[in-house]
């Protein structure tokens, strides 16, 4: 059948006899499961999962992407839209995802909603074969971080950075160290604001009167 993979044990053993002239595999009308002689032939369905971390060591799981798959592994038309810990999601884990009872085809994973405050994965699709030989695909290994922008890769949700200069007024305008200044809501999810201090707290460009 399309889009599914065999049964997990693919033969049964029966004997028509004069004492089982009609012989059935289990009971028609209800259903046997096991892979035993007496349970019924079972069509499996596969399932995908995927983590999203951030970009930042030591790269741990960021809950509140969205995702869409395509096509849709259940079948549906168009894409299928996954939002983390909500709708089609069925790992409970914030980062981590998965969709269970996929048809087995080739599939590609696009970020298309980062969590708040984060920019997109800077190459924000994988592609992911569900199949026979690969029923429950997973992109990377789960529970470690994986690098780069591979179809073996996390997603990662990525930040910013913010950079100025500290200058006299007076011709030639060189440089001038020793300032300190305040960032505005604090750019590092902080409760207040931020403070700068020129080559000390909170400055991660070392050359003087240059803050980052």
């Amino acid at each position: 059948m399309a889009g599914y993979a065999l049964d997990n044990v693919a033969s049964r053993s029966l004997t028509v006899s004069s004492l089982n002239l009609n012989a059935v595999i289990g009971v028609q009308g209800s259903d046997q499961p096991g892979d035993t002689n007496g349970s019924d032939f079972h069509s499996r369905l596969g399932s995908l999962a995927w983590e999203q971390r951030t970009e930042v060591s030591p790269f741990p799981l960021q809950g509140g992407a969205n995702f869409s798959i395509s096509p849709d592994p259940t079948g549906g038309s168009g894409s299928l839209l996954v939002v983390d810990n909500g709708p089609n999601d069925a790992d409970p884990a914030p980062g981590q995802l998965a969709v269970s009872d996929v048809l087995l085809a080739s599939y590609t994973i696009t970020e298309t909603g980062a969590p708040a405050g984060y920019a997109l994965d800077n190459v924000a699709s994988r592609s992911v074969i569900v199949s026979s030989l690969n029923l429950n695909a997973v992109v990377g290994i789960q529970g470690s971080d994986q690098p780069g922008d591979t179809d073996a890769s996390d997603f990662h949700t990525r930040l910013g950075s913010l950079a100025w200069e500290q200058r006299t007024e007076v011709s030639p305008f060189p440089l001038q160290d020793g300032a300190s200044f305040s960032i505005s809501p604090d750019p590092t999810g902080g409760a207040s604001s931020l403070i700068v201090v020129d080559n000390g707290t909170n400055d991660a460009n070392p050359a003087p009167a240059k803050s980052r």
